[in-house]
């Protein structure tokens, strides 16, 4: 059995100044239990952007990964201005994250 060793740790993707899918990373806001939240900026998004980029590995559970999947199918379905604006996302095999309107407070 190979190991595929094309793919890039999460660790090594999101990184302040690297760019993923043209957003490029600012500085680390917030690190969690099961998430941890940049800031970012994208040619032709106007409004402050928040990626946030779930903990994934051997000491994370599989439960921390569907919570973020689940999270991200309710943020894409809701419209309101009390909702960060949904503003793209990754792969969640290899690329996993959310960009969301970055709401202060």
């Amino acid at each position: 059995m190979s190991i595929n060793t094309d793919i890039e740790a999460v660790d090594e993707i999101f990184q302040e100044g690297k760019v993923v899918d043209g957003f490029v990373l600012g500085a680390e806001v917030h690190r969690g239990g099961m998430a941890s939240l940049y800031s970012a900026t994208k040619e032709g998004i106007d409004v402050p952007i928040l990626l946030k980029i779930p903990r994934v590995g051997r000491d994370q559970p599989v439960e921390s990964l569907i919570g973020f999947e689940t999270e991200l199918t309710i943020l894409r379905s809701l419209k309101s201005p009390y909702v960060p604006k949904y503003l793209g996302s990754g792969n969640m095999a290899t690329r996993p994250y959310i960009a969301m309107e970055r709401v202060e407070g």
